[in-house]
């Protein structure tokens, strides 16, 4: 009964990657160009890449240790639906059997300016 339930709850969880890059392309915070710009550099590699990809609310996929540390890549791969990301942690799971491998919807952001220098 129990699986019953959880399986129901994560049913249609993962999106079409045809629909969510639709959704990606319709948005008016997106342009054809950034989702472009997107697919050609599918890691986060600078403050550009990952504002772009919050912007666009892309995932990325972590994981967690057996002891609970929380454990990213330095340069994470993006991706665009919730499906891709799911099937990179099964990927990764096969390969490193006792891990916990996760996705996270990266869904907003906060930066201080940086502080300017005044000379008296």
């Amino acid at each position: 009964m129990l699986i019953q339930r959880i399986h129901n709850n994560f049913r249609g969880f993962g999106i079409n990657s045809f629909e969510e890059r639709e959704r990606l392309r319709a948005s008016p915070n997106s342009t054809i160009f950034e989702l472009d710009s997107i697919k050609m550099n599918n890691k986060i590699t600078s403050q550009a890449s990952a504002t772009q990809a919050v912007k666009n609310q892309l995932f990325i996929v972590g994981s967690i240790s057996s002891s609970g540390d929380v454990s990213f890549n330095p340069n994470p791969a993006i991706h665009l639906c919730a499906s891709d990301a799911r099937l990179e942690c099964k990927r990764l799971a096969v390969n490193t059997p006792g891990k916990l491998y996760v996705f996270v919807k990266l869904a907003g952001a906060e930066m201080s300016p940086t502080a300017s220098t005044i000379s008296y």
